[in-house]
């Protein structure tokens, strides 16, 4: 397969709240035109999700090359997106919030890895099958490492996740597989390891094709590691980006719209 021709997931950002603002962790702001230079900026900083403010003071006339003011912050960019009920919107009669992640989690264990994404990690120690299966019913798949920043923050993830443990031993399965048992290894999405250029294998691996170590797992050191597919070991789920927004099961807070 040619890694132009991979099929990956469209991320898109999703309007969450109409006159809500997060008080999430900004990383990036300043004046932009309009909504598309806003999502451009936000794909430029790695931002999760953003604010953005499209109205003028009176909040009924939308903004002109006549009423721009360029010092005027209308792009808010920020390293996480409201997971957790949305417990950190409030209403603002000028901004309105965008996400990568519109809905509410499948489950609460779910953390934010600021930039990264979201992700779970499940203790419990099953073999590769069952903890790619248990991602997919969450909504996403085993985690993505291929990246220098996701092997770092997804390890010390584990690190932390295990902290007062016997850390130096402990690995959790990832979204990396040897699904042929001919030493090509591709993610869940059939994206090749030779399409990324990044590798933090641990020394001795990847282990010989005729050892059978066809799965891999992300160790407390920012290593990966193969094993035997059929080995029980705990595993990290990546969510994948979800929307439109759907307020069935949710209650946002009261909008600052007047």
């Amino acid at each position: 397969m040619q890694c132009s021709r991979i099929h990956t997931p469209d991320p898109k950002f999703h309007m969450v709240g109409s006159c809500l603002q997060s008080k999430g962790t900004i990383i990036g702001y300043g004046f932009q035109n309009d909504l598309q230079s806003c999502i451009d900026y936000s794909v430029q900083r790695m931002g999760l999700a953003f604010n953005y403010r499209r109205l003028t003071n009176n909040k009924s006339k939308l903004l002109s090359d006549d009423n721009v003011n360029n010092n005027e912050v209308t792009c808010e960019v920020l390293d996480c997106p409201e997971y957790e009920n949305f417990t950190s919107l409030e209403p603002s009669p000028n901004y309105n919030y965008y996400s990568f992640y519109a809905n509410p989690l499948p489950i609460l264990t779910y953390t934010c890895l600021p930039s990264i994404g979201l992700f779970n990690l499940h203790k419990e120690h099953v073999n590769y099958t069952q903890a790619a299966d248990i991602c997919k019913e969450e909504g996403g798949d085993l985690a993505h490492i291929l990246t220098d920043s996701r092997t770092i923050a997804i390890s010390s993830f584990l690190r932390q996740s295990f902290k007062g443990a016997d850390i130096s031993r402990k690995l959790a399965y990832v979204g990396l597989q040897d699904v042929n048992g001919n030493g090509k290894f591709q993610t869940p999405l059939e994206e090749p390891l030779t399409c990324f250029p990044y590798r933090a294998w641990a020394p001795s691996n990847p282990k010989p094709v005729n050892k059978h170590h066809y799965c891999v797992a992300i160790d407390t050191d920012k290593m990966w590691k193969t094993v035997k597919c059929g080995m029980k070991l705990p595993f990290i789920c990546e969510l994948y980006p979800n929307g439109p927004f759907d307020s069935t099961n949710i209650t946002l807070p009261e909008s600052g719209c007047e």
